[in-house]
């Protein structure tokens, strides 16, 4: 095919990428949960002037001194960052969806062009951008302000550049070390990612280059350079609010014994000590739960369930290449950071966002996977017509995904298990804040609730986490960032029953009011 037709083909997937993410995004009038809610609300503040502060608190890792904390001292800056021209141009969140639509609409090409560049079929290379266009799982996440299809991007730029044409080391290692830099400002498991390419430069070097100790430490110090030249300025601010290069809640997170513990009060509290106490019993239960739930969204979401067979089969087929290398490297890496190191993270959606990486590079294994297993069998039963039986599993592979990603994305709009369609927590935050009105609660009061950044978005109303503990813990909190009112639902009613099922026997709090599932009450001095 002529590089003209090519381009156009390229132009197509774009298009028609775009003009799926913008029906989807659509049908979605706001973020729909917590990590969106929170990139979304952070860029709405970046572009009101008001800088990298929240009023809001939605854990207590660094023990915030005040309900005005510095912002993104668990999640990273630079998706807040993508969205600041949108809302600042249109102020409003599809405004601020923008960039991220046009982001998304880029994957499918790219991953054309990735797929083309690496076997040289162009059939191939359309079905994996087919794949790309039908990603399943992710489908319904793709265009809210989030990190999936900033993070593809990022993750097949990495790729790329792991094939750079040989003699041009020294760039290489550059633009692993910004494009890694840029990971990190997206994902604190970036991180992963500038160790992978220290250790691919390091081995690349020691097997081509005469002079290995100067070539390792020149690619080494170029790496690090690129990716300081991006993140310089994150470890400055953090410097100048923190005194140090990482939040002070960093560490804190490596000792959870649940995933509960992200919102316990006081963070302190969570410690190598407390952690071991726990038996190693309890903590190899929580390994064990994140191996099992991790390798099932492998499987479903980065496999897209009918594709996961393929991907090892590309990966088999295609081993002697060094990117395949990295990439298995790259994905058994994020596997194991969040089922050994940050298991109920993992469990709880950091595997799954972390994956969306990789995820073009397993599109391209696919395709080549599917090819491999025709020949193969072909070969077994002297089939006549291999390529047409190619052509048709490619065509019925891609189907597949179609009616899974439509099929997911339709059943989280209108709620499946839980009911609730897409932004309904928005919406009943919404009235439970007119509800707090007519009670006569001044909005410059904060309220204590499930979600912060979702009730900050919705009301504009200062508000902290309810945290992990009883009711002696909630008091505790409510007085040291003046909290006065408690809205409490069926998300935080396990670890506090009496106020939940019995409203109006605990001592100390007063009973409200109802409001659908949550009970409002005042927090007695």
């Amino acid at each position: 095919m002529s590089l003209r037709n090519r381009k156009l083909f390229y132009g197509g997937f774009f298009l028609v990428a775009l003009l799926l993410v913008t029906v989807g995004g659509g049908m979605q009038k706001a973020p729909g949960y917590m990590d969106a809610e929170y990139y979304y609300a952070m860029s709405v503040r970046l572009a009101e002037g008001k800088g990298m502060t929240q009023p809001f608190l939605w854990n207590y890792l660094d023990d915030p001194p005040s309900l005005i904390a510095p912002s993104h001292t668990f999640w990273m800056p630079l998706t807040s960052l993508v969205a600041v021209p949108g809302f600042w141009v249109f102020r409003s969140f599809t405004g601020a969806r923008l960039i991220f639509w046009l982001l998304f609409a880029l994957v499918p090409p790219l991953t054309v062009w990735f797929g083309y560049r690496f076997h040289g079929d162009w059939e191939l290379a359309v079905t994996g951008g087919a794949l790309a266009l039908f990603p399943v799982f992710y489908g319904v996440y793709l265009p809210v302000t989030d990190s999936f299809a900033l993070y593809m991007l990022l993750g097949m730029a990495f790729f790329v550049m792991t094939g750079w044409p040989a003699g041009k080391i020294e760039m290489q290692a550059a633009g692993l070390g910004v494009v890694t830099g840029l990971m990190y400002m997206t994902r604190p498991d970036g991180l992963l990612w500038l160790v992978i390419a220290l250790c691919w430069l390091g081995w690349k070097v020691w097997n081509e280059s005469e002079q290995r100790g100067k070539s390792l430490l020149a690619v080494g110090v170029l790496c690090i350079l690129g990716f300081l030249f991006v993140g310089s300025f994150w470890f400055a601010r953090n410097l100048m609010v923190f005194h140090r290069l990482l939040p002070p809640g960093s560490g804190r997170a490596l000792w959870l014994t649940r995933y509960e513990d992200l919102f316990l009060y006081p963070a302190q509290d969570l410690t190598f000590a407390r952690w071991l106490s726990g038996g190693w019993g309890r903590i190899g239960s929580g390994i064990w739960q994140a191996v099992v739930t991790n390798f099932q969204t492998a499987v479903a979401v980065q496999g897209s369930i009918a594709l996961f067979p393929f991907i090892g089969v590309g990966m088999a087929t295609c081993w002697k290449r060094s990117v395949v290398k990295v990439g298995l490297l790259l994905w058994a890496g994020i596997f194991l950071m969040f089922s050994l190191v940050f298991p109920y993270q993992g469990v709880n959606g950091s595997f799954f966002h972390a994956g969306a990486g990789v995820q073009p590079f397993l599109w391209v294994m696919a395709t080549v996977g599917i090819q491999k297993t025709v020949m193969v069998v072909s070969g077994w039963r002297h089939w006549q017509r291999g390529h047409q039986v190619q052509v048709f599993l490619e065509v019925l592979l891609v189907l597949v995904c179609v009616f899974l990603t439509a099929g997911l994305f339709l059943q989280k709009i209108h709620g499946g298990k839980t009911g609730i369609p897409w932004g309904g927590g928005t919406e009943a935050y919404s009235q439970i804040e007119m509800a707090l009105e007519r009670l006569g609660i001044s909005p410059c009061e904060p309220v204590m609730v499930n979600n912060p950044p979702g009730y900050y978005l919705a009301t504009g109303r200062a508000a902290v986490v309810i945290p992990f503990g009883d009711e002696t813990t909630v008091r505790a909190v409510s007085e040291r960032y003046g909290v006065k009112y408690l809205i409490l639902d069926q998300n935080n009613s396990g670890h506090l029953p009496d106020l939940y099922f019995h409203p109006g026997i605990s001592r100390g709090f007063k009973f409200l009011m109802r409001f659908g599932d949550a009970r409002i009450y005042e927090i007695l001095p």
